[in-house]
Parts: C-alpha cells; sequence; structure tokens
C-alpha cells in the first residue's frame, strides 16, 4: 500500500523490496539481491536489479529507496 492505494508489484519487484525491507539501513549490493531473491542460481542480465528498483521507484516514488552510490541500495528506517 502506498497511502491508501494498492500497489501492484509483480513477484520479484515485490522480493526486492522484501529484501530492502528486512533490511532496513543495510546497504544492500547488487550481488546479494541477486542471492536472495535467485538464489544463486541467476545467470542473465546485469541490469536486471536495476530495472526492478527503477519500477519500484516509480510506483513507490523517487525518494524510498536510496542508491549508495557504488555499493548498492537501501530503504531508510525512517
Amino acid at each position: 500500500m502506498r497511502g491508501d492505494q494498492a500497489l501492484e508489484l509483480t513477484n520479484r519487484e515485490f522480493e526486492c523490496l522484501r529484501e530492502l525491507l528486512q533490511n532496513q539501513g543495510r546497504v544492500m549490493t547488487y550481488q546479494m539481491l541477486v542471492n536472495h531473491i535467485w538464489n544463486y542460481d541467476y545467470l542473465g542480465d546485469d541490469r536486471v536489479i536495476y530495472s526492478h528498483i527503477k519500477n519500484l521507484r516509480r510506483k513507490l516514488g523517487d525518494n524510498y529507496i536510496q542508491t549508495v552510490r557504488g555499493v548498492g541500495y537501501r530503504v531508510n528506517k525512517d
């Protein structure tokens, strides 16, 4: 939910968001997200996480998921 509006997320978007929320305040690297979501079995395009984060930002707002340049992503505890 975002306010009173239900958000429609794909399974992978939901899994990315869940990982970030379960690790609030902690920076999750690209590799950590891939390992948790695909269980080390992913051999595809490196940009898949970037695409899911972009879609989540569009749905949640730009300020919800923070990029830690050169490291990864995090959701702040506040």
